[in-house]
């Protein structure tokens, strides 16, 4: 019997997974200790109803044309997408689709009535709502399917009922979100969601949709923030940081999105198939031009509002999704980071992996942050100190 793809593309990640394990016990013992399980301390706290606040979210799963590069300029070489040395991600031609795909997106409401779009950051680009809580407090999540299939939305890190998972199982009641249905989920946040003692005030986890493989490079995915008790204000904001921040890096693969065909339909007749189908070389290319590196959905980008003043203090969250080959690292250069309260050049992530670091600033300027090795590709975005 032939192994499945899943355990193919396990072995080939494995040396990458027991490397960094290694690393992690040989630099920071220490940290990784405490991580062990008191199975006694787990049921108690499994069998312990939460009784902190209710927070609830109105959301809406859309369908739209998303643009990588909604202001058309690459500000990592300071140069219009046309004349970017990307252009192969970024250049419309009759072999490249350039930076408009139809996506799959999750949108907040302000109400059940749908009818009002919350206001978002820029630098949130295509990420989904960012949901914040304490632990001891309980989400529930309103959601309304207004696209063409079945989607769903699955939590990591929280407490939940087995039909609350928002994956697909044989013989469950419930698994999917059909296209002009909706569903409330419900999930609860024991302690061990939140800051563990080494943590700083909040820990960072993701969720997506989980009924296909691929849902993810629909565009469907976002970040759950997690705090200890008193940490957020009336209007569920944080109030132990100036700022906040909170970015997904991921290579969009849109060949894999469910969506693909009906973009190139809409990209027809400036697509020159003939061109593409040509050689098996002009075919790879086509399939690597449609590799986005982002961060939220973004290429070579440049949010106005990813600002870091002198002596401000933020917590910037970290989120991978990807498949088993991405692995990303993380710099910011003229700031200093923590994580653990130690400081760290880098921070390295594998796809559904997640991390929160504390960044002040160390030089003011424009400067950067994003992957060095997806930089030139698209995976970085300007911020100014």
């Amino acid at each position: 019997m032939r192994p499945s793809s899943h355990v193919l593309r396990f072995i080939a990640v494995l040396p990458i997974l027991i490397f960094q394990l290694i690393s992690a016990l040989a630099i920071q013992p220490d940290l990784i200790a405490p991580q062990l399980d008191d199975f006694a301390l787990l049921s108690s706290e499994l069998q312990t109803p939460v009784t902190g606040i209710v927070r609830k979210h109105y959301v809406a799963i859309e369908e739209i044309v998303w643009d990588y590069s909604p202001n058309k300029w690459d500000y990592y070489h300071n140069t219009s997408i046309s004349d970017s040395p990307a252009k192969l991600w970024t250049q419309q031609s009759t072999t490249t689709l350039g930076t408009r795909y139809r996506k799959a997106v999750y949108r907040e409401y302000n109400d059940s009535s749908l009818d009002h779009a919350l206001d978002i950051p820029e630098w949130q680009g295509m990420m989904g709502p960012i949901f914040r809580a304490e632990v001891g407090d309980t989400f529930e999540i309103h959601v309304t399917n207004r696209a063409s299939k079945n989607y769903s939305i699955h939590p990591h890190g929280l407490k939940y009922e087995f039909e609350m998972e928002g994956a697909v199982y044989q013989n469950a009641m419930f698994n999917s979100i059909a296209p002009n249905d909706s569903f409330i989920y419900r999930w609860d946040i024991p302690p061990r969601s939140g800051p563990g003692p080494q943590d700083g005030n909040s820990v960072v986890w993701g969720y997506h949709s989980h009924v296909a493989e691929n849902d993810v490079f629909d565009g469907l995915f976002g970040a759950i923030i997690i705090y200890k008790p008193g940490r957020l204000n009336a209007n569920g904001k944080t109030k132990a940081v100036d700022k906040e921040f909170v970015t997904t890096l991921i290579v969009m693969d849109e060949n894999r999105s469910s969506l693909f065909k009906q973009t190139l339909q809409e990209a027809s007749p400036s697509i020159d198939l003939s061109k593409i189908e040509a050689t098996e070389s002009s075919k790879q290319q086509f399939i690597d031009s449609n590799r986005k590196a982002t961060i939220n959905g973004i290429m070579f980008g440049g949010p106005k509002d990813l600002v870091l003043k002198d002596k401000e203090v933020a917590d910037w969250h970290l989120l991978a999704w990807g498949t088993d080959f991405d692995a990303f690292t993380v710099t910011w250069p003229n700031a200093a980071a923590l994580i653990f309260n130690q400081s760290v050049e880098q921070v390295k992530l594998l796809p559904a992996s997640f991390a929160t670091a504390t960044i002040s600033p160390t030089k003011s300027g424009q400067t950067e942050f994003g992957c060095n090795v997806h930089k030139s590709q698209g995976m970085v975005m300007n911020f100014n100190i």
